[in-house]
């Protein structure tokens, strides 16, 4: 599980900076039956929702292109501000 997390946070640090936000935390987990990948964003001057939808979709090709995480999951990204407050998108 570490050695995945790690291709995992690799993968979406190389995605954040080619979209020019910072990667500030990824977490891996399986709640019930599912496993649930979430990752947490920053922009200086404020983090957008078109921040987390582009990042959301070229982590998730990249995922489906690497087949990394065996069966289904659910991805979420989120900016630091909103998972400071405990709240998802």
């Amino acid at each position: 599980m570490k050695a995945l997390l790690e291709k995992i946070s690799e993968l979406a640090e190389k995605v954040a900076t080619s979209i020019g936000v910072t990667l500030v935390k990824v977490e891996y987990k399986s709640v019930g039956k599912r496993s649930v990948l979430q990752v947490v964003i920053h922009r200086e001057g404020g983090t957008g929702i078109q921040d987390c939808q582009k990042v959301s979709r070229a982590i998730e090709q990249e995922l489906d292109a690497l087949d990394l995480i065996p069966g289904r999951y659910s991805l979420e990204v989120m900016s630091r501000g909103l998972q400071e407050k405990g709240r998802l998108l």
